[in-house]
């Protein structure tokens, strides 16, 4: 089968016009674009979970991660926000009213980390949070158990002293 020039060039356009339209549809389809960011499998680890039930069954509001920013303040004009402003609690625990009770700082197994722990830890005490540093549920619920005591001695002892000042 011999083709005519007439019918030779009607292929070559028809089969131009179907390379431009996959072409143009290649050139317009949306593309998958990779993102540098994915969703982790869950936002506590292992111990967070373990604790954040723990404070939850305890009565409390544990609010996981914190950043110190949003809970403190810088009082002296002195001294530098960004002391606090990268920082961040494993726990804040609050009260109904969420009002900050505590903090809880799970320890690290890196040095750097364990020393900003305790650089955080004083820094919280000094400002009156008390701060917990602990490696588990149960160290949490031992230093827990230890400052209640030590709270209930304290009103004891008040208590006492009111009642030797009244006789």
């Amino acid at each position: 089968m011999v083709l005519d020039a007439k019918t030779f060039l009607l292929a070559i356009v028809i089969v131009a016009a179907v390379i431009a339209v996959v072409i143009l549809a290649a050139l317009l389809s949306p593309k998958k674009e990779k993102f540098a960011f994915k969703l982790k499998k869950t936002f506590l680890s292992r111990k967070e979970k373990e604790i954040f039930i723990y404070l939850v069954n305890e009565g409390y509001i544990p609010c996981p991660k914190v950043r110190v920013a949003d809970f403190m303040y810088k009082a002296d004009k002195k001294e530098s926000i960004s002391k606090i402003s990268q920082r961040s609690v494993d726990f804040l625990v609050c009260a109904d009213d969420f009002k900050p009770v505590f903090a809880v700082l799970i320890r690290k197994s890196s040095d750097r980390k364990a020393n900003a722990n305790m650089y955080l830890k004083s820094l919280l005490d000094k400002a009156g949070l008390p701060a917990y540093l602990v490696s588990d549920e149960e160290d949490l619920k031992k230093q827990l158990e230890k400052a209640k005591e030590a709270k209930k001695a304290a009103e004891n002892k008040e208590t006492d002293n009111e009642e030797k000042i009244k006789n």
